[in-house]
């Protein structure tokens, strides 16, 4: 038998789970923020937050349609990287992967053009990841995707856009309340 709560406030602080803290923010304000290329690989980078040009100080974002430039994360040309509990706003690409691995958990990428932008044969494995506030959620051309317990939602355009031959595997992950499609499927892709 457990006694009920009389007021709201006394309900509400029983119900704290698990707060996380980010231990590190770092702003880009005009360049890319962590480049790894050219078969360099990136062991974890975990609990921090990357903000671009397109994030103010005072934390509230631009509209990305204005101001945003570069990438928050960017693994190109056969690098590997692992992200855990990373998140990426006011950049360009949010994350960028071309022709490289990348293995995520508990990434957030909000206020981004594209949250994730992959292309050439980019491979990424994402769970419990939330791609919103992006003008597109996930954008991937000729890439392969293998992403569990994802969130896709609130996104200007598109919350998951695949086209040019991309292999993606979704398991229950829902895409919901963007201004386009929630999934987007062309170009000989398979979801």
């Amino acid at each position: 038998y457990e006694k009920l709560m009389t007021t709201a406030a006394a309900q509400r602080h029983t119900n704290i789970g698990t707060v996380q803290v980010y231990r590190t923010r770092l702003n880009f304000d005009n360049s890319n923020g962590i480049n790894v290329k050219n078969g360099g690989k990136l062991g974890k980078l975990s609990n921090v937050v990357l903000c671009g040009r397109g994030h103010r100080l005072d934390g509230g974002t631009y509209e990305f349609t204005n101001g945003v430039t570069g990438n928050g994360i960017s693994v190109s040309d056969n690098a590997m990287c692992v992200l855990e509990n990373v998140s990426v706003c006011g950049f360009q690409n949010g994350l960028y992967v071309d022709q490289s691995m990348v293995y995520g958990t508990g990434v957030v990428s909000s206020a981004n053009y594209y949250g994730l932008y992959s292309e050439n044969q980019g491979s990424i494995s994402a769970d419990y990841c939330m791609f919103t506030g992006n003008s597109y959620g996930v954008y991937a051309k000729a890439s392969n995707i293998d992403s569990h317990y994802n969130i896709f939602s609130a996104n200007w355009q598109d919350g998951f856009n695949i086209k040019d031959t991309t292999k993606a595997k979704l398991n229950r992950s829902i895409s919901a309340f963007n201004g386009g499609y929630g999934y987007s499927v062309k170009d000989n892709s398979n979801l």
